[in-house]
C-alpha cells in the first residue's frame, strides 16, 4: 500500500513539472505593421572610431542623385556601402508593455556592409568640379552656380582629409567663391613669374624663406591670383609657423614636368628636342639646383624618340589607377578574410542549436 501511494505521488509530481515547463516560455509575437529598418555592419576600425572619438562625424555621400553607389565617410577614411542579402531572418524586438512577452517590431533580410573605397573615381569627381585655369583672365570665369571649396568637398565621395590631399596635389585654389584647377601651362608660367620676381628682389628660392619675405616680395604683384601662389607653396614646401622651405627634389621634378606637359598643351607637335627641354628646365630653377636636372626624375612621365634626341610628355594615370585598385582589393580581401559576417555566425549557431 505504501509503495503504491509513493508511486502515485511521484506520477503527480512529474505531471505538474511537465505542465510547468510547457507554460514557462516567453510569449513572442510579430507586429502587424513592421517598421522599416536597415542593419549596418561596421568594420573594426570604424567601430573603434565611433567608440573612442569624442565627437565622431559620419557623412553619407554619393557623386550625384543618380549614382547607384553610396559612401560612408569619417574625417579620415571612406567606405563603400554594399547591400548583402541573407537567407536568414533577423527580427528586432521590443518589450511589450500591453502584455507579457516580446514583440518583433522590424524584420531584416539584408545588411549593409562597409568596405574600404578606392579613391580613383572620387579623385576624378573632384577634378571634374574644378574649372580649368590656363590664363590670368580665367579668374573671371563664373559659372551660373559657383562651386566653392566647401561645395566641391561636399559633392566628392571621399573623406575631408582625402579630399584635401587631392586638392593639394592638383594645386587647386579658390578665388571669390569659385574653385579652379591650374593647367601645366599656367603652372609653368606662374613659376617663371615667381622666379623673376625673386631675382629682382634678391630672394633665393632655394633657401629657407620667411613668410614675411615672400609677402614683401609679392606686394603689389597681382598678375596671378595670390591663392594660386599659396597653393603652389603649399604643395612644394615644408611649412612652419613663420617660415617655409621648398623641397628641392620635389620642386625640381615638378618644374620639369610642367615644362614638358605645357609644351604638349601649347604646340601641335607633342615632342621637343631633348637638349632644348633640358636647357629650359635648368633655366627655370634657382642657380644652385641646376645640376640636379636629370631625366631619371621624370620616370614614367616621358618617352624618347629619334635615338633620344626628342622627348614627349606621357600620362601615367593608368598606372596610378591600377596601383590604387590593387591596394584597395588587397585591403578589402584582408578585411573580409579576417572576420566572419554576422549572418554566417547566426547560421552556424543555429545549426549547432546554440542561441544566436
Amino acid at each position: 500500500m505504501e509503495a503504491g501511494r509513493r508511486g502515485k505521488e511521484q506520477s503527480q509530481q512529474a505531471t505538474m513539472s511537465s505542465s510547468s515547463q510547457a507554460t514557462s516560455g516567453t510569449p513572442f509575437s510579430v507586429a502587424a505593421d513592421l517598421q522599416p529598418c536597415r542593419l549596418l555592419e561596421l568594420p573594426p576600425d570604424l567601430l573603434e572610431y565611433l567608440s573612442t572619438s569624442d565627437s565622431p562625424t559620419l557623412s553619407f555621400k554619393a557623386r550625384d542623385a543618380t549614382d547607384p553607389e553610396a559612401f560612408l565617410t569619417t574625417t579620415h577614411k571612406t567606405y563603400l556601402i554594399r547591400q548583402v542579402h541573407t537567407s536568414n531572418t533577423l527580427y528586432l524586438t521590443s518589450p511589450s508593455h500591453a502584455a507579457p512577452g516580446t514583440t518583433a517590431i522590424s524584420q531584416c533580410r539584408s545588411a549593409l556592409e562597409c568596405l574600404p573605397a578606392p579613391s580613383r573615381h572620387a579623385e576624378s569627381t573632384l577634378r571634374s568640379l574644378l574649372v580649368p585655369f590656363a590664363e590670368p583672365q580665367d579668374i573671371d570665369i563664373r559659372p551660373s552656380n559657383p562651386q566653392s571649396k566647401s561645395y566641391v568637398f561636399a559633392h566628392t565621395p571621399m573623406s575631408h582629409d582625402e579630399c584635401q590631399t587631392v586638392w593639394k596635389h592638383l594645386i587647386a585654389f579658390e578665388h571669390s567663391g569659385q574653385s579652379f584647377r591650374p593647367t601645366a601651362a599656367a603652372l609653368a608660367r606662374v613659376w617663371k613669374w615667381l622666379l623673376e620676381i625673386a631675382y629682382a628682389n634678391a630672394v633665393n628660392l632655394a633657401e629657407p624663406l620667411q613668410k614675411g619675405t615672400i609677402d614683401k616680395m609679392l606686394d603689389g604683384e597681382d598678375e596671378w591670383p595670390s591663392t594660386l601662389v599659396d597653393a603652389i607653396f603649399l604643395k612644394l614646401s615644408t611649412s612652419h609657423a613663420d617660415s617655409l622651405q621648398l623641397q628641392q627634389q620635389a620642386t625640381v621634378a615638378w618644374v620639369g614636368t610642367n615644362i614638358l606637359e605645357s609644351h604638349r598643351q601649347n604646340n601641335k607637335q607633342s615632342f621637343m628636342e631633348t637638349s632644348v627641354f633640358l636647357n629650359a628646365w635648368k633655366d627655370a630653377l634657382p642657380e644652385t639646383w641646376r645640376s640636379d636636372v636629370t631625366l631619371d626624375m621624370l620616370k614614367g612621365l616621358y618617352k624618347l624618340s629619334g635615338g633620344g634626341k626628342r622627348i614627349e610628355f606621357v600620362h601615367n594615370q593608368s598606372t596610378h589607377a591600377e596601383e590604387a585598385t590593387a591596394g584597395a582589393l588587397k585591403t578589402s580581401a584582408a578585411t573580409t578574410a579576417g572576420k566572419r559576417k554576422w549572418h554566417e555566425k547566426f547560421a552556424a549557431a543555429r545549426k549547432q542549436g546554440k542561441p544566436s
